[in-house]
């Protein structure tokens, strides 16, 4: 009879990596709309 148990779901918890990824293309977003917010004023101011 084995004595090893699986983890439920909701005990897993994300790995590190995912979070770095997680983060970093969070990032990328909010550099991606301040680049498109740049263009749009500096297309309406001039």
């Amino acid at each position: 009879m084995t004595t090893h148990t699986a983890h439920s779901a909701t005990e897993i918890t994300p790995h590190p990596v995912e979070r770095i990824v997680t983060a970093v293309l969070s990032l990328a977003a909010l550099a991606g709309f301040g680049w498109v917010g740049s263009m749009v004023y500096a297309a309406l101011s001039g």
